[in-house]
């Protein structure tokens, strides 16, 4: 795979905690040590880190409340990443504050905070079900629940601007057996005027799912993933979709559902980047109410003749948003509301 361009951020902090020297990965970044600050549950004369239970909070938004390491498989690294606002009139820092609850001990093997590019998340997004658009306020949280390449394998941080990692979609295909993969040379990727290399490596832009058997007459079926989320908040999903595989334009048009509700009726990928191979995204707001996990995501043909029956996505993204408590972890407000452009964070425990 090709090394992209990597994205020059304002600012850049790439911490390896507990560390006496730098590390520097296989995709040039380099992680600087922080000493006094403990990597991995290790063994620890004094604590045991397995047992930890700790809270954090970046710049009032609480990030997690009462985290428990223990619940997750032993010798399991955890990625966790987020989205937060920094800068205001008081401040232009980001504060980091690891909380450990009574008794216990907080700990972090490594974080890295990066200013994100102008533009790389909405204002508004369209809802679910469907209706105005919604505003997005400026200091609401993000934190990555998904970023999936559909039809291809995983990307690693060497193929993307951002350094971020896309999964495969088939962990969460409800049916394999009714999508197919396929794919282009990743250099025939276009991305026009309003889309930039920073939203998705061409890589995800170059492959896709689409419907298997496509272009059989009167197939009548969707292509459905279901991913596993909290209930009780608002996600934003971003949808990315390439026509790699039609000859014509305005020959592939298809429906996209939410959670059982219409999203996009009819959509026709070419009316909105007027080619071929050209990479184009949309977000929208979903609400995932309490008594419900899951985000549902389908496409299929629409009730439409004279055109080939087919439907592609070639990537998606889910981001959980803070409530109104300012948490991404339950209604728990943080004890510090010193509101601090966004900034990435991603900590590694």
């Amino acid at each position: 795979m090709v090394l992209c361009n990597s994205f020059s951020p304002v600012d850049s902090f790439l911490i390896n905690c507990g560390a006496n020297k730098a590390l520097e990965l296989d995709d040039g970044r380099v992680f600087g040590p922080v000493l006094g600050i403990q990597m991995w549950p290790v063994e620890n004369n004094r604590y045991n880190l397995e047992s930890a239970v700790f809270s954090v909070v970046a710049s009032g938004i609480t990030l997690l409340h009462g985290f428990k390491f223990s619940k997750f498989p032993k010798k399991c690294p955890l990625l966790k990443e987020y989205v937060v606002e920094v800068g205001g009139l008081s401040s232009e820092k980001l504060v980091l504050t690891l909380s450990p609850w009574n008794g216990s001990i907080a700990f972090i093997n490594g974080f890295e905070v990066v200013s994100m590019p102008n533009g790389q998340f909405p204002l508004r997004a369209v809802p679910i079900p469907i209706g105005p658009e919604l505003e997005i306020p400026t200091h609401v949280g993000f934190e990555t629940a998904y970023r999936v390449n559909m039809g291809g394998q995983i990307l690693t941080p060497k193929n993307d601007t951002l350094w971020r990692i896309w999964e495969s979609d088939q962990p969460f295909l409800i049916n394999s057996a009714s999508a197919r993969n396929v794919s282009v040379n990743p250099g025939s990727i276009e991305y026009p005027s309003g889309v930039s290399v920073d939203i998705a490596p061409n890589w995800v832009y170059a492959t896709a799912q689409e419907m298997a058997d496509a272009n059989v007459t009167n197939q009548k079926f969707n292509i459905s993933w279901a991913f596993k989320v909290d209930e009780g908040f608002d996600y934003l999903v971003r949808l990315h979709f390439c026509d790699i595989v039609s000859v014509t334009l305005y020959s592939l048009v298809f429906n996209v559902y939410m959670n059982n509700r219409s999203a996009m009726d009819s959509f026709d990928i070419s009316r909105k980047t007027m080619a071929l191979s050209s990479a184009y995204f949309i977000d929208f707001v979903v609400n995932v109410s309490m008594g419900s996990k899951q985000i549902l995501v389908q496409v299929g043909p629409p009730n439409l003749r004279n055109i080939p029956t087919n439907a592609i996505v070639n990537g998606l993204e889910i981001m959980k948003m803070s409530n109104p408590s300012d948490s991404l972890d339950g209604n728990f407000r943080a004890y510090s509301t010193d509101l601090k452009p966004h900034k990435a964070t991603r900590m590694c425990c």
